[in-house]
């Protein structure tokens, strides 16, 4: 498994978010929280993978990440924002009566912004070269940013 296809899958789904979050449509909020969750379970398997050399097919981040605890106790540190967004992995696909806010939506981003920087630490200390820039989405208010990873020249993601 390929540690940057994993990384710019993540990154993917961190762009989708951000687009859906600039909408004044409430109905994409819960798409939003969505992206939210799929990147941070794809940024934890690419740091297993550059850790451990595969990754099993997981999709709770509650497991993901104490795998990537088992790597770097600081991990730890993400336990509360990773029960939230673990949520959105099956309530946000299928009806399940819950509703979603634009705050939900904007903790997600913030949450999502953070397990993404630290992460972003972790791989570049095992040599992957990743660079974030500046928040472009104006109408989302949470303390969001936008992480481009800059894998290298064939990357979708180069700035």
């Amino acid at each position: 498994m390929d540690v940057i296809a994993w990384i710019e899958k993540a990154q993917e789904d961190y762009y989708a978010a951000g687009i859906l979050a600039a909408s004044d449509n409430p109905y994409v909020l819960p798409s939003a929280c969505f992206h939210c969750q799929q990147c941070v379970e794809k940024i934890f398997k690419a740091y297993i993978i550059a850790k451990e050399g595969s990754c099993l097919k997981k999709h709770n981040l509650d497991e993901l990440l104490s795998q990537c605890e088992q790597q770097s106790s600081d991990f730890g540190n993400f336990i509360p924002a990773c029960q939230v967004l673990n949520t959105y992995e099956g309530t946000t696909r299928y009806p399940s009566g819950k509703r979603y806010s634009r705050a939900d939506m904007e903790r997600a981003l913030k949450d999502t912004c953070e397990i993404l920087e630290f992460t972003k630490s972790k791989l570049k200390g095992l040599g992957y070269e990743i660079q974030v820039i500046a928040p472009t989405w104006d109408k989302v208010t949470a303390d969001a940013c936008e992480p481009t990873f800059i894998a290298d020249n064939t990357s979708p993601f180069i700035k």
